[in-house]
């Protein structure tokens, strides 16, 4: 499989030609950047992933800029900023909640990542037809899912994962600005955009889609939805079915455990995270080994776990 970096590096060539042959270029250059995308979830090292996407990012977002109606080109940039914002920008800014830091800049990139990541998404929806007001209008209508089947088709794996990873930006942004009120009135229209990719695919990144709903439960009162039973219930199944993504038992930890100050379950989870990554690879496979895809979830769970370890004392 072709590598995000020896993509780039063949894009670079490519694109010196004159302006036909550049837009022509750009198409299918821009395929193999989607298609080397998975490539990058088998990075083990949180690290090397933190320093080496934004480059890639604001390469794809230049060839976006060429030829902004490139779907393509939408998507990849959707997963990468919402990816990104989760995995490094909000990774980081544990710490400073925690803490209850009187300045969070870390937090301030998540959001704006987040932000970004669903503006491409909205215009990936949008050159499929589907503007802002029609998702406003068919949810109101509860018809939200039914019209999205109907624009889009869920079987394409593009559609499925680009409209998932617009829902989670939004809902990231409704749940770090718990202060904006219009903003959080939203959350439905995240919620449904997620529940839509979630019915094609539920087992979507290992649990991705349990977290995104657990989430939603655990994080509304009940008079808006919330539901700590069913929230709970949502994490400690997917715990069991997808063991290998530690990043569902640090959400567990990070939505439940910590703010119902469980110090008896932490113990718990601690040690089960505990074991679990001392039985993660340590080290690149040799040439020609199957890489594992889903690495890097565990990669970030890992570096969030350091963050909680590291703040103990100030949790309980």
């Amino acid at each position: 499989m072709i590598q995000i970096n020896q993509v780039i590096v063949i894009a670079l060539f490519i694109l010196q030609g004159c302006s036909l042959v550049e837009y022509v270029a750009l198409d299918s250059t821009a395929a193999l950047l989607r298609g080397g995308m998975p490539e990058i979830e088998t990075e083990e090292n949180w690290h090397l992933f933190r320093d080496a996407a934004p480059g890639s990012i604001k390469f794809i977002e230049g060839m976006a800029y060429m030829d902004p109606k490139n779907l393509n080109l939408m998507a990849a940039l959707t997963k990468s900023y919402a990816g990104f914002a989760y995995g490094v920008s909000e990774t980081l800014s544990v710490q400073e909640r925690l803490v209850d830091a009187e300045e969070k800049p870390y937090l301030a990139q998540a959001v704006h990542g987040y932000r970004k990541g669903l503006t491409y998404g909205l215009r990936y929806l949008e050159l499929n037809g589907i503007s802002f007001e029609d998702l406003v209008d068919q949810s109101k209508k509860g018809n939200l899912s039914a019209y999205l089947d109907h624009e889009l088709n869920g079987k394409k794996e593009r559609d499925v994962e680009t409209v998932f990873f617009a829902g989670q930006s939004w809902a990231a942004l409704t749940n770090l600005q718990k202060t904006n009120t219009g903003l959080v009135g939203q959350v439905y229209l995240a919620m449904g955009l997620i529940d839509w990719a979630c019915g094609y695919r539920p087992d979507f990144q290992q649990g991705a889609c349990s977290i995104a709903q657990g989430m939603y439960f655990l994080s509304r009162p009940k008079m808006l939805g919330g539901d700590p039973v069913k929230g709970e219930k949502i994490f400690r199944d997917a715990m069991a079915r997808y063991s290998g993504n530690l990043l569902v038992n640090i959400a567990f930890l990070e939505s439940f455990v910590i703010p119902r100050l469980d110090k008896k379950e932490f113990e718990r989870q601690k040690k089960i995270l505990g074991a679990a990554f001392k039985e993660l690879p340590v080290s690149v496979p040799s040439r020609g080994d199957r890489k594992k895809k889903g690495a890097l979830l565990n990669a970030i769970a890992k570096e969030r776990f350091r963050i909680l370890l590291k703040n103990e004392k100030e949790l309980f």
